[in-house]
């Protein structure tokens, strides 16, 4: 697979990180709405407010140009994927983590399971006739052609996906309406991600194809400035957009004519917090139901705490902390070096002592909670070894060590407590790290035009469990968030193979090859997967720890 012309890794880095988002397998799925959760009291629908406290409002609600937090947990709640992950309980507090069980998936905008032909080329889907969005038209499979081609003009998260999906440039794909309801999808190669893609509302998620065109101008066809603030009216979600004031809240308020059934949860409001230490007092004291993005020592002073529940999602994790080695500059581009850094590494304590407990060891090339992941790729232990590491070293010609640059971003704490750990532990291999503390947007710059010559801590939020995206998002030679300068022919062609093979034997066993080079080669250093952590008021109900880390509204239950 070529790179043919696609938009550059800096430009998509800058819209909010490596857009990381994509699903496993369907099987048979069932068609509901989002149940409560097992054993919640309802709150009888009884017109109460949901109140979250989030650090950044949504900046858009094109969901081209934002992939910010607040953003996508907006366009989550305000349009309605294909399909979705149905769920399970996570412990007795009434929460919940997805099941990546492909049988177990819900149809949502479908009326029936997607059907692929015995080539695995044509895609045949069947629309509900029981939708309208929010602007009152009836669903129909002209939306999602159209959200489609829009995706392909407009060039930006949209055409990411697709070209992942093996569906670009344009002529890899065609469609046909065959009627109101039905729509067939021809690819040019099997593509593994399609199905997958259906539950992704950044990549195949549809809107309201009347109103969109109707909005669109000569200058402007595709309707983007529209679209950024007026969005909501395309969505056929549960919820829509009342109010909006920039810096301080938006106001969501329940769609009544949402195909699943009228929320019970009336209104939403996403408050506008900037301090997470007044984020956990406004928790403590009741003002708000739910806070997140706190430090791991704020956490610590909620657990306990009085109507104060929280919790530690160590399931579903999908937020992955790398160091960064540039491949394409001395001593980073030796594979013995970067062995020797992987090995004297303590991950144990980095989970420890920074994390304190909310983290836990990666382990891996991808997260453990993708299907296909391998544990046993795994050779560097579980805390630094040191002796094998000098030994390392010492082979690569740097038997005294080596002097430098480890960036860091300022604006995440923790990242930097745990580059200040790193520094430490590897300084008794002779390894001399220069801290470089960036602002977000010097970090983002350096990092993504690949414009530092030694190491760089980095998160970044891998929202797919499949394992060709996985691959192709960082590791691929000319991929968008390969910000090591990794390359390799042979990797190359085993990404390749997994983003063209449906899921079975031979992808598996592709997938096990690949993630036993990856960690060979040691493009970087895996250090942990940071757990999705919620502090909410012991009322609240139904939080499920999807991988995109927001909060579907729907499914929260208020038990006051």
């Amino acid at each position: 697979m070529n790179d043919h012309g696609m938009i550059s890794r800096r430009s998509l880095l800058k819209i909010g990180g490596a857009a990381a988002v994509t699903l496993p397998l369907l099987g048979t799925v069932s068609c509901s709405r989002r149940p409560a959760p097992s054993g919640a009291p309802s709150s009888g629908g009884d017109g109460a407010q949901l109140t979250i406290a989030v650090s950044a409002l949504m900046a858009s609600l094109d969901r081209e140009y934002e992939i910010g937090a607040a953003s996508m947990e907006a366009m989550n709640n305000l349009f309605e994927p294909l399909v979705e992950f149905s769920r399970r309980p996570f412990g007795d507090s009434g929460s919940q983590v997805p099941d990546f069980d492909s049988s177990t998936w819900e149809l949502r905008l479908l009326a029936e399971e997607p059907a692929v032909s015995d080539d695995g080329l044509t895609w045949t889907l069947v629309f509900r006739d029981d939708v309208t969005s929010h602007s009152g038209n009836p669903l129909t499979a002209e939306d999602f052609a159209y959200a489609i081609e829009r995706h392909q003009q407009v060039w930006v998260l949209g055409s990411f996906y697709n070209f992942v999906a093996g569906l670009l440039p344009r002529e890899r794909i065609s469609w046909n309406v065959v009627d109101a309801q039905t729509l067939e999808v021809t690819t040019e190669q099997p593509s593994p991600l399609f199905k997958i893609l259906l539950q992704n509302n950044f990549a195949f998620g549809l809107f309201d194809a009347v109103a969109s065109r109707a909005s669109g101008t000569d200058a402007d066809p595709w309707a983007t400035e529209w679209m950024k603030a007026n969005g909501s009216d395309a969505g056929h979600g549960p919820y829509t957009i009342t109010s909006h004031q920039p810096g301080q809240q938006t106001v969501f308020t329940a769609f009544d004519d949402y195909h699943g059934g009228a929320p019970a949860v009336k209104t939403v409001v996403h408050r506008q917090v900037d301090s997470s230490s007044t984020r956990v007092a406004l928790l403590k004291s009741g003002e708000v139901d739910i806070v997140r993005d706190l430090l791991p020592t704020e956490l610590k002073s909620l657990e306990g705490a009085d109507g104060v529940v929280v919790d530690n999602f160590d399931e579903s994790l999908f937020l992955l902390l790398f160091m960064m080695m540039n491949n394409s500059f001395a001593p980073f581009d030796d594979p013995l070096v970067r062995q020797a850094v992987a090995y004297a590494m303590p991950y144990q304590q980095i989970v420890d002592d920074v994390y304190q407990g909310y983290a836990s060891p990666w382990k891996g090339v991808i997260s453990r909670d993708y299907p296909y992941f391998d544990p046993d790729a795994w050779i560097y232990g579980d805390g630094a070894n040191p002796d094998k590491a000098r030994e390392l070293l010492a082979q690569a010609g740097h038997a005294n060590g080596f002097s430098c640059e480890l960036l860091c971003n300022s604006s995440e704490p923790v990242s930097e407590q745990v580059a200040i750990l790193i520094q430490s532990a590897l300084s008794e291999i002779g390894i001399d790290f220069r801290l470089n503390k960036l602002s977000a947007a010097a970090f983002t710059e350096r990092l993504t035009g690949q414009q530092y010559e030694g190491a760089a801590i980095w998160q970044d939020l891998a929202l797919t469990p499949d394992i060709g995206y996985n691959c192709f998002l960082y590791y691929r030679s000319t991929a968008f968030a390969n910000v090591a300068g990794y390359a390799s022919d042979s990797t190359d062609q085993l990404i390749d193979v997994l983003l063209t093979t449906m899921d079975g034997p031979e992808r598996e066993a592709v997938a096990k090859e690949f993630q036993r080079q990856i960690v060979a080669d040691s493009p970087a250093v895996f250090l942990a997967q940071p757990h999705y952590v919620v502090a909410r008021r012991d009322h609240v109900k139904g939080v499920t720890a999807y991988p995109s880390r927001t909060i579907r509204f729907d499914e929260i239950e208020l038990a006051r």
